[in-house]
């Protein structure tokens, strides 16, 4: 069943693409956002990672912390991440846990009807160097989650296709309201 806005976030353990443990517990009083990846050699995948990454410095100097999962081995996540040294945690999930645990479902139909964005996105991705020709294929679809201090949820979204990811202007009010809470204090 999904998760919902205002449920607690569900704890786990594991360990990053660098050997490093990760659990939920260690960003407790901290914001988090968890994004979910089909696959580490997924083209949109590898777009949608690196707009995170773009986005790392300002959100982190607002509080906020990131997580990454993929649904690929640790081999096949450190070939095609690493190349774009992520300055967050990066989680390979292949017996998807993590997947099972939050509810990310598949479906064919919804990654069918992403492939006209997903074609977008490979001119993007070429022009930014992200250079993978053809991803694993399989229907994962994406989420985000973006998490309170207290593991709550604040924001959850579940992929309607291959390509729906949170706003942005979501994770920025939210960080707003956090920072405006603060000043009031």
């Amino acid at each position: 069943m999904h998760l919902q806005t205002g449920q607690p976030a569900k704890p786990f353990a594991a360990q990053d693409i660098n050997g490093n443990a990760i659990a939920l517990d260690d960003y407790r009083a901290r914001p988090l956002l968890i994004s979910f990846f089909r696959s580490a050699s997924c083209t949109l995948c590898g777009l949608q990672v690196w707009y995170l990454a773009q986005q790392y410095l300002r959100w982190r100097q607002q509080g906020l912390q990131m997580l990454a999962v993929f649904e690929s081995t640790h081999a096949m996540t450190r070939q095609y991440i690493n190349n774009q040294r992520l300055p967050f945690p990066v989680i390979a999930d292949p017996d998807k846990n993590l997947f099972r645990l939050y509810d990310i479902e598949s479906s064919w139909r919804a990654f069918i009807q992403g492939i006209p964005r997903y074609a977008v996105s490979l001119v993007q991705a070429r022009r930014k160097g992200i250079t993978r020709w053809w991803p694993e294929i399989h229907p994962r679809l994406p989420a985000d989650f973006l998490i309170a201090p207290d593991q709550t949820i604040y924001y959850v979204n579940y992929g309607k296709n291959m390509a729906d990811r949170i706003p942005a202007e979501v994770v920025e009010g939210y960080l707003a309201q956090i920072q405006q809470r603060s000043v009031m204090r």
